[in-house]
């Protein structure tokens, strides 16, 4: 109960008037400058006035739409394509070493 806790103070240099001086005149200064930047950036805002995009297609882009739509795709049917043997083990060797990603990837989690 004797026992009095030593009274906290802060360092000497902190004390001082010259730096609690500097200090506002740093956050003063920081004020003002992100001030000034941001008043910057909206007067550069306002001068770019961007036109609306129109999202529409005109009448040569739909016909070419059309076009395109009535194409018949040029793409195989893949169940009746028939590989070599040699391309046959290219496949699996890479159907193997994709089982082994994926099985080493779901270890590792």
């Amino acid at each position: 109960q004797g026992k009095r806790r030593p009274e906290m103070r802060a360092p000497h240099w902190v004390e001082s008037p010259a730096v609690q001086g500097t200090s506002g005149a740093v956050v003063g200064v920081t004020v003002v400058v992100m001030l000034g930047l941001h008043l910057r950036s909206r007067c550069r805002r306002r001068r770019h006035s961007y036109e609306r995009v129109c999202h529409e297609l005109d009448a040569e882009e739909r016909d070419f739409k059309k076009a395109l739509e009535g194409q018949a795709p040029d793409i195989p049917d893949l169940e009746a394509t028939q590989f070599s043997d040699d391309e046959t083990a290219q496949l699996e060797m890479i159907e193997k070493y994709r089982s082994s990603l994926l099985n080493k990837g779901e270890a590792e989690v």
